[in-house]
């Protein structure tokens, strides 16, 4: 089965949510859970386990790019950017049942930071609670922050579930495990449990994990009987009903059951110096009540998170500067209160956050840089968060708190939100309140009864909780939940944020069960249609521009790179790019650096091994003459020695005799010149009888030839004179281009009326198209046709003026030819203007003018072909493109390897920007581009015939999608070129590498036998025989040649128009000139 989705929700056409639901739904079915939304990742919980996140999947998404959406892609990108971006947040919220705790843990796992059993256990058994929608439903946010080391901190514990829940809702699970675990039956007005003994197993657990990370698990148990107990104290007639529960509460706490009575029943109002005592009504009771059970077990969870990250501390990891949030996703169950407005103000902030973090944040980046943001973007409007009206001064939550702080009712905060605010409420007592996602109706009730915080602590002063701990001092639930929002964005805003949405597919947790309705209702509550409208143009990354260009020199820069006056704007595909070709660059620089010293080494070792030769021969050369002087010691001693010695002192004798009549001879026979040198060596190595003269002590010889001291004296002499003529020759050669340059000129401030200087002139100041203009700071400006060719219609004027003819220009610019050719972009603009010249003169015949352009034209295709040679064959017969189909290569070509299809297709590009920069006609350009496509498949076919063990299925695959690449080019640039003997030889290769091969296939293709033989050969196993050959056929392609059309130019431009590239001296000397 073909699964046509989308693994991006930004790809589909129609962005309504019935196209979303319909992708997500084919997705799911296909046990395909995440998709990529935009700047987000959707998690569809599966309600099983499955197997996409054993090690090798994580070695998978390490090391390999492209592959389909995960939680481990998001770390992985995080990862990836650190180094780049700095902190990093991983936000993972959704609603309850959705999965969230989950995939918190999946990240940790690729981190491979599991958390630690005994904590999970912990922090689940005091956070977590049944709801409705969910048995395990995290009621706290849960930010982990991993520097170096791993800590906890938590935000917006739901507090009130302590004293309240809803119907078919339960409290926290620990007060069920000890009730549980000390076989009690309870009931009051926090809790109703019956005990049956099913958590027994939890109670064990739990014991054992506080006893694990150091915690007293029964002075902890003590404590949460004790806030148990609160929810059973009464008050008759202003008094505390006496029962067992207010005397074990004394008990656990340490204070005496009058100062409980007093604290709770009586409270003290001071008017001046007078202190006047009040009793409690029933409501007011029953708020101090609850207030002391909230904040005690506040204060003991966060005991029990700072105790555990005190146990962590010391536990080193690799993973520095990330977070990972693990948060409650919006609510709306109906009949929504307190609990799920602050809920959901924290989803408002988080979605105002996420806007303001992608589309504003890059709008007013745009702004500052002069960026037009809106012909970038083109994202519809989008909802705005109403965060503002919750926050500000005056806002909802002040208007809460001032009405709790009163004890005013819920009918004076409808009518201050309507009159203030604006809102309209139902009865006084529903608020329907719009956020970014739709509009939810709330309790205005339960806002007043619950937000009270009127108790304090002051009573527990003394005991251990209260007093190693730091009081919150916030009276209210609203101002609790203020502060603690404020401290968890201060973290995140300093950070680069990713977002993982978790989706609860239906609300009976059957695996692979997708309810539509569901599902909508929680991509409308999660904005995610917005998001997707958001994310899909952005450009979610930056660099100042020296920073780029600092750190990816000399890289292939990809098309969506957005430059600004200061920045440089891209998105996360071309970061990962970038930083891909990056560390290659990198491992490419290292494997040089490793190979040439390996040379070095072992040229060294060479040098070593002969230096320890030569020793060894000095050695035996020294041991050899002290044996021949010993014998000769020895010699010495014999009678006959002293003969031979005398007949030897004779001949020495005669030889110093003769030496006179060689000095002689020297003299007068042997005059050398330099023309004779030759001659003199000739005799010298040819004569015995000359040669028997010289048989005598070299030392004798030392200084007496002065006719060979002179010689060498002379032939330095003669040498140092060459190389003064060859200097001299170099200067006259360049005198003579100054001299060509004024030829009939003294000056040209003098002669200006002349077609010579007018040419000079634009020679030195044409302009210069520059193709990485951008990437310098420039601005590559375009001029119009009047200014490239007002040349030409210069020259015209110049000659009506004169009196002159037409071929004085013809002339003058084949004399310059030479001097054109040093240059591709003059040559490109002179034969623009000769082009210009042509249909100008289209009605007569000019000499020698057809036979210029076309020697132009040749020699600018030989230029641009000779440019290509860099990227040929490998961009198109060795690159490989597709990561799922990679062909094996040598290592050599893995560390040095070249220039890809991209950046041939880049250049290709560039030489088509470069004639349209000069204004050459379409037609022309054409006739080039299918020369240089041509010369590209004469090339890579060739190429292709002369590999061995190369070809495979993959390599096939590869070249074919590099071929396409230049035949879509082609395409695009309305070119007549289709690649097709390249293209044939793929074909046949995927032939060959079929299981079942088509021999007619073969025998109808226009290639002959020896070249479809070449490509059979070229595989690693050769897949049939060698077809019958006559040899006569030829296996190589000829190289093209370019071909100039023959076609009726139409002129451009009417009249001459002053050039704005050349300066204002010579601008005048031009108006002279035309005067």
């Amino acid at each position: 089965m073909i699964n046509n989705t989308k693994d991006d929700l930004c790809q589909l056409t129609n962005l309504d949510n019935e196209s979303i639901i319909d992708n997500l739904e084919k997705r799911y079915s296909s046990k395909d859970i995440y998709t990529k939304s935009g700047l987000m990742l959707l998690s569809i919980n599966p309600y099983q386990q499955l197997d996409i996140y054993s090690s090798a999947y994580k070695n998978l998404y390490k090391r390999t790019d492209n592959l389909n959406p995960h939680i481990y892609s998001v770390i992985e990108e995080c990862l990836t950017n650190i180094p780049v971006y700095g902190k990093h947040s991983i936000i993972v919220s959704g609603d309850s049942g959705s999965g969230k705790t989950e995939c918190t843990r999946f990240l940790m796992g690729y981190l491979g930071l599991e958390m630690i059993s005994d904590i999970d256990v912990i922090i689940e058994s005091l956070g977590n609670a049944v709801t409705v929608h969910n048995n395990n439903s995290s009621r706290f946010g849960k930010l982990i922050k991993i520097d170096k080391s791993v800590s906890i901190e938590t935000f917006l514990l739901e507090k009130s579930r302590i004293t309240f829940q809803n119907k078919n809702e339960r409290n926290f699970h620990i007060f069920y495990y000890i009730l549980d675990g000390s076989n009690l039956s309870y009931s009051n007005d926090y809790i109703d449990y019956e005990c049956d003994g099913k958590y027994k197993g939890k109670y064990d657990e739990l014991r054992h994990a506080f006893s694990n990370v150091g915690l007293d698990f029964e002075t902890i148990e003590n404590l949460l009987l004790g806030i148990l107990f609160l929810g059973s104290i009464k008050i008759e007639n202003g008094q505390i009903a006496d029962s067992i529960e207010v005397l074990n509460l004394c008990t656990i706490f340490g204070i005496s059951k009058e100062t409980l009575k007093r604290y709770l029943c009586q409270k003290e109002l001071r008017i001046k110096d007078e202190v006047i005592i009040k009793e409690y009504t029933q409501k007011e009771f029953i708020t101090v009540r609850n207030s002391i059970a909230r904040q005690l077990y506040s204060l003991l969870f966060d005991y029990v998170i700072t105790h555990i990250n005190n146990y962590m501390k010391n536990k080193q990891v690799v993973v520095e500067k990330l977070n990972i949030l693990d948060i409650f996703g919006f609510e709306d169950i109906g009949k929504n209160g307190l609990d799920q407005f602050c809920i959901n103000w924290c989803n408002e902030k988080i979605y105002d956050g996420y806007v303001k973090n992608t589309f504003d944040y890059q709008r007013s980046l745009f702004m500052e840089e002069n960026i037009n943001f809106e012909q970038i973007s083109n994202t519809p409007p989008l909802n705005k968060s109403k965060i503002d009206l919750i926050e500000n001064s005056c806002g909802i939550a002040d208007l809460i708190a001032e009405e709790s702080k009163i004890g005013s009712s819920h009918v004076n905060l409808a009518t201050k939100l309507n009159s203030r605010l604006k809102l309209d409420t139902k009865y006084d007592q529903i608020l329907d309140f719009t956020h970014f996602n739709g509009i939810v109706s709330y309790d205005l009730i339960d806002f007043v009864m619950k937000n009270t915080e009127k108790g304090d602590l002051s009573i527990f002063n003394d005991y251990w909780l209260v007093k190693n701990s730091q009081v919150n001092k916030t009276k209210d639930v609203i101002s609790y939940y203020r502060n603690s929002l404020k401290e968890l964005f201060n973290i995140l805003n300093n950070t680069q944020i990713k977002y993982i949405k978790c989706i609860k597919p239906n609300n009976t947790k059957e695996s692979f069960k997708f309810d539509r309705n569901v599902v909508n209702q929680q991509l409308i509550a999660n904005g995610v249609l917005e998001s997707v409208s958001l994310s899909k143009h952005l450009f979610t990354c930056w660099m100042y521009i020296d920073e780029f260009e600092s750190r990816y020199k000399d890289l292939e820069i990809k098309d969506s790179v957005v430059k600004g006056v200061t920045r440089i704007f891209f998105n996360n595909k071309t970061l990962k790019h970038l930083e891909s070709e990056l560390e290659t660059k990198l491992l490419k620089e290292v494997a040089l650096k490793e190979f040439k010293n390996i040379q070095i080494r072992n040229f060294c070792k060479g040098i070593v091994k002969k230096l320890k030769e030569e020793e060894l021969m000095k050695k035996e050369e020294l041991r050899i003459k002290k044996l021949k002087e010993e014998e000769l010691m020895k010699e010495k001693d014999q009678s006959n020695e002293f003969k031979i010695l005398k007949e030897e002192n004779m001949k020495l004798i005669e030889n110093l005799n003769n030496l006179e009549f060689k000095e002689n001879f020297i003299d007068d026979n042997i005059k050398i010149t330099d023309d004779d040198s030759e001659n003199y060596i000739d005799m010298f190595n040819n004569s015995m009888n000359f040669k028997d003269l010289f048989k005598f002590n070299e030392k004798d010889l030392n200084g007496k030839c002065k006719n060979c001291k002179n010689l060498e004296r002379k032939y330095k002499m003669q040498m140092n004179q060459l190389s003064e003529i060859e200097r001299l020759e170099n200067e006259n050669y360049e005198l003579k281009r100054k001299l060509d340059r004024h030829e009939n000129n003294n000056s040209r401030n003098i002669i200006k009326d002349n077609v010579n200087s007018f040419i000079y002139l634009y020679i030195e100041s044409y302009p210069k198209y520059n193709p990485k203009a951008y990437l310098k700071g420039l601005e590559q400006k375009s001029l119009s046709e009047e200014q490239l060719l007002s040349l030409i219609h210069g020259v015209m004027n110049i000659i009506k003026k004169d009196n002159l003819e037409i071929r004085y220009f013809i002339n003058e610019i084949i004399r310059l030819l030479p001097l054109i050719r040093k240059d591709t972009n003059l040559s490109i603009f002179i034969f623009s203007n000769l082009i210009e010249l042509k249909a100008m003169f289209k009605d007569r015949k000019v000499e020698k003018l057809n036979e210029l352009i076309d020697n132009l034209f040749i020699f600018i295709c030989f230029r641009f072909k000779d440019s290509l040679r860099n990227f040929l064959p490998f961009s198109v017969i060795d690159h490989q493109s597709l990561k799922h189909y990679k062909a094996k290569q040598p290592l050599f070509k893995k560390l040095f390897e070249g220039k890809s299809i991209y950046e041939l297709k880049d250049k290709l590009v560039d030489i088509v920007d470069m004639l349209l920069f000069y204004h050459i006609p379409n037609n022309i350009i054409q006739s080039i581009m299918n020369y240089l496509l041509s010369y590209i498949d004469f090339e890579s076919f060739n190429s292709f015939l002369t590999r061995k063990n190369f070809l495979s299925f993959n390599r096939l695959i590869q070249i074919n999608f590099n071929v396409s690449e230049l035949i879509k080019l082609s395409y695009k640039l309305d070119l007549n070129v289709k690649m097709k003997y390249t293209t044939e030889a793929v074909k046949i290769g995927m032939e060959l590498s079929a299981a079942f091969i088509d021999i007619k296939i073969l025998e109808k293709s226009f290639l002959n036998s020896i070249q479809i033989n070449s490509i059979i050969s070229s595989f690693d196993n050769q897949p049939i025989p060698l077809m019958n050959s006559d040899g006569s056929d030829c296996k190589f392609l000829k190289e093209p040649k370019p071909k100039f059309i023959k076609i009726q130019i139409e002129q451009k431009v009417k009249e001459f128009t002053l050039p704005v590239f050349i300066s204002n001296k010579e601008i005048n000397l031009i108006l002279e000139s035309l005067d």
